[in-house]
């Protein structure tokens, strides 16, 4: 019975020594780390008018579920995850695919569509 109760106790006083003196941990590894939120695409653009400043997005299945996207926010990325534009739904729907606003910056065919993520609000001052 003993022999079993030293086994354990000796792991744990072999734990102990294995951190550092003075009980600190070291600051890199005890800091949070966050990461942002993922973002799922809702579909991929297929043809972009710079013209008049639209572009046609095909959409997933995931994306088709989309509820009411005119006046939505979006993203649009390239596979790197390099943001290339901003867009705005409109009320142009047809089947999977969904005409987008261009707001700023130049998507390209094949680029993601994700919707914009929501802005973050700073803590209230104690």
């Amino acid at each position: 019975m003993r022999r079993l109760l030293l086994v354990p106790l000796l792991l744990l006083f072999s734990a102990a020594c294995a951190t550092r003196p003075g009980g600190r941990a070291d600051s890199a590894a005890s800091a949070p780390v966050y990461s942002p939120p993922a973002q799922p695409p809702i579909g991929r653009i297929i043809s972009v008018d710079t013209r008049n400043g639209f572009a046609v997005t095909a959409l997933n299945p995931d994306g088709e579920k989309l509820f009411r996207a005119e006046h939505r926010e979006f993203h649009s990325r390239r596979a790197d995850l390099t943001p290339t534009a901003r867009l705005i739904g409109t009320l142009h729907r047809h089947g999977a695919t969904l005409g987008l606003r261009i707001l700023e910056g130049l998507p390209s065919p094949g680029d993601e569509v994700v919707p914009a993520p929501p802005p973050v609000v700073p803590p209230p001052a104690p």
